[in-house]
């Protein structure tokens, strides 16, 4: 069965190698084909050059045709599928424009900046070190606009503690530095921004981005974006269900070592008792009654 056309989840393969030639204008951008789009978007963003293994493909054939997935480890990690082509090719240049209608907005201002730069918009090769300075991003969560309201980004000083406490508590684990992942860059025309992924959120949330606004020290930057995570946590119903849902109660006073089925002990106590007639002597001063039978 088909997938459905757009954003999914799931996929595996290998991307072709990528053009070294440059570009200078916007519109010899959008004269290359999809998958050439794709990967100079992704390079250009990264600043660095393009793996493999950083957009990945995977084709199926059905009766109709083939039907390619691409997958963008190196940004998000979203997946889209495209429409079902005569051939494999075709089918992952229609992946990869299903993923370019997500990121034409994002390339467009990169290539936008390039250009009044004077510089050319190209994968970084050994002979052209990568930009140490990243474009600025609008704050919010990558690929759902308008999902946080903008003061969510505000610097909060408790902004990071009680992300980590909301997290701890939906995934139910004592936090790891894998967990809860911040990338503090310089960005253009000064500041710091922070990008953020939350590894221990369950389902689409571990793959999803979130982006604070740019301010003038790396902590406040990392406070921002941890406000917008909070925000799109405490927004959506399914992580605030496993957030207020009880701990589990570790045995129930039935595991090992339960005393529940075990007989009832008595304690002891004392009882009176008579020595045989032939033990019982009299004695002067001893009563012969009581205790002593």
């Amino acid at each position: 069965m088909a997938l459905p056309v757009g954003r999914i989840e799931n996929a595996s393969s290998v991307l072709g190698p990528v053009s070294n030639q440059q570009l200078t204008q916007r519109e010899d951008f959008f004269k290359l084909g999809p998958k050439e789009q794709l990967s100079y978007f992704c390079a250009t963003k990264l600043s660095r050059a393009i793996a493999p293994q950083d957009i990945v493909y995977m084709s199926d054939q059905y009766a109709q045709g083939f039907q390619s997935v691409v997958r963008m480890c190196c940004l998000d990690g979203q997946e889209f599928a495209g429409e079902i082509r005569q051939d494999k090719v075709k089918a992952e240049e229609a992946a990869a424009a299903q993923a370019m209608l997500v990121y034409k907005a994002q390339a467009t201002l990169l290539i936008d900046v390039a250009v009044k730069k004077r510089k050319a918009v190209a994968p970084p090769t050994a002979a052209q070190p990568a930009l140490a300075k990243k474009i600025r991003l609008e704050p919010g969560v990558l690929g759902m606009p308008g999902w946080v309201p903008q003061q969510s980004a505000d610097v909060v000083a408790t902004n990071k503690m009680e992300l980590s406490t909301h997290c701890a508590r939906i995934a139910r684990k004592i936090m790891e530095k894998t967990d809860i992942c911040f990338e503090t860059k310089e960005v253009d025309e000064g500041g710091f921004q922070a990008i953020l992924r939350l590894n221990c959120l369950p389902g689409v949330w571990s793959s999803r981005t979130f982006v604070g606004q740019v301010c003038k020290k790396k902590a406040e930057a990392e406070q921002s974006t941890a406000g917008v995570a909070l925000a799109a946590i405490k927004k959506d119903a399914f992580l605030m269900s496993k957030f207020n849902e009880p701990p589990k109660v570790k045995n129930k006073g039935r595991g090992k070592g339960s005393s529940i089925n075990a007989p009832a002990v008595v304690p002891p106590t004392v009882q009176g008792f008579s020595y045989p007639p032939h033990f019982q002597v009299p004695i002067p001063g001893i009563p012969q009654t009581g205790f002593w039978g």
